[in-house]
């Protein structure tokens, strides 16, 4: 899920100071210089990024020698002191959620230390796919947006709500993971209906905040929205509400629905599609109430996604040539699209069924080498043939080795004389019918 693109970081652009300088003027390289040291801890190594709410640097950390992200804010009239985002984010635990390192004083000016998040932003990913014209896929939609869901159910746990939620704010590091950065207008849920209007992004404004309706207790809700503009945005490839100007598009959040996202995107599955309609509901009682719900319904959204329809695979065990093509003819007749094998010995088997294991086991007890009996203590000892059923088939089996098949959970066995064929065709079916059965219920 990480960008191969090069080293990005933290926030919403990768630039150094030089470059930002020449585009935006001197005040893009914020308060600190390129070599100061802040705090006499911070050594400033480049600036990382710089908005309207502040500046964010690359340092390092002179005493324990790791790089870390240090932020200044801008003192403007209505943000939350930098004391007031690092206790929120000090009370969030979460791999995605930027960890906080310590909050500062240099030359009068309080900072905050970060943790330094390498990779690109969703907002940049998107671009890029954009212009690729290969959006991203359905599960790679469902394993972001779990993330970020993962990441808001600890923030709202906090008591708080981030309520900037979009592309921007989101970071695609490596190991696959996803991080919720920014909280530079977070809201403590306690002050939700005093926090002043128009926070935020105006494409993933919720209408309760153009409204100045957010209720008590519902700040998390603001959260839900957003996510739910961001999951159509990824999917759709563009946000649902677009406009000339802002008060366009918070007109539309009051009052229009947005277009059917399986219009634009047919391979989303209904319950995607719907789950994000939900979250963009006008009302905000209407909206999942719980962000931990939305991520698992993400997630067993993902699970039918990853897994696909599972086929009836067969793999048959003897050493006599002319029964293992009775059984496989059998197999054949019973159940014409399963996937069959066979194997001659007990040793052929248990390889085969490491590199690709089977739903349905027939095996004669009585091999040359590794017995029936020794395969079948391996394949359950190991694990690797927990979700198989395995059925004996032998003519010559005995009471001890019957009470050893009982004890592994055997319960079935087939004997080699009368109504072998019949006996198998239905062991057969019955498992192929189990299979189908397990398909339809995950769809």
């Amino acid at each position: 899920m990480s960008d191969s693109g090069g080293p990005h970081s933290w926030g919403e652009r990768t630039t150094v100071a030089s470059a930002l300088a020449a585009e935006q003027g001197e005040d893009a390289a914020g308060p600190f210089e390129i070599g100061e040291v802040v705090g006499d801890t911070y050594e400033i190594h480049s600036v990382l990024g710089a908005g309207g709410m502040g500046w964010v640097y690359e340092a390092r950390d002179r005493w324990l020698n790791r790089t870390v992200a240090l932020k200044v804010a801008r003192n403007l009239p209505g943000a939350p002191p930098l004391l007031q985002e690092a206790q929120a984010l000090a009370a969030v635990s979460s791999p995605s959620v930027v960890t906080i390192y310590q909050l500062g004083r240099h030359q009068g000016l309080q900072y905050l230390v970060m943790e330094r998040i390498y990779g690109v932003s969703l907002e940049t990913n998107i671009a890029r796919r954009r212009a690729d014209r290969e959006p991203l896929t359905v599960p790679e939609s469902l394993e972001i947006h779990t993330h970020v869901a993962d990441g808001l159910a600890a923030v709202h746990a906090a008591g708080i709500a981030h309520w900037d939620v979009k592309p921007a704010n989101v970071m695609l590091a490596p190991r696959d993971r996803v991080v919720l950065v920014d909280f530079g207008i977070f809201v403590p849920e306690a002050a939700a209906a005093a926090a002043p209007l128009f926070r935020g992004t105006p494409a993933y404004t919720a209408p309760e905040m153009v409204a100045g309706t957010v209720q008590p207790g519902q700040a998390k809700l603001v959260d839900v929205y957003a996510l739910g503009i961001m999951a159509y945005e990824l999917l759709a490839g563009e946000v649902p509400f677009r406009g000339a100007t802002v008060v366009d598009v918070w007109n539309q959040h009051l009052r229009l629905l947005p277009p059917d996202l399986r219009k634009w995107r047919p391979d989303v599955p209904p319950q995607l599609a719907a789950l994000v309609a939900e979250m963009l509901k006008k009302d905000a009682g209407d909206r999942p109430q719980f962000i931990e719900d939305v991520a698992s319904r993400l997630r067993a959204i993902l699970a039918q996604r990853v897994t696909p329809p599972e086929q009836l695979s067969v793999m048959i065990v003897d050493d006599d040539p002319a029964m293992l093509a009775l059984l496989e003819a059998v197999v054949a007749d019973a159940a014409p699209e399963a996937d069959v094998r066979t194997a001659g010995d007990g040793e052929a088997a248990l390889h085969a069924f490491r590199q690709r294991p089977a739903r349905l086991l027939l095996l004669d007890l009585h091999l040359p080498g590794m017995s029936g009996i020794d395969l079948c203590l391996e394949l359950r000892g190991t694990g690797i043939a927990d979700r198989c059923r395995i059925v004996p088939v032998s003519g010559t089996a005995e009471q001890h080795d019957l009470r050893l098949l009982l004890q592994l959970g055997l319960t079935y066995f087939i004997d080699k004389g009368k109504d072998l064929t019949q006996r198998v065709s239905a062991v057969v079916r019955e498992t192929a019918k189990s299979i189908a059965l397990q398909n339809n219920l995950a769809r």
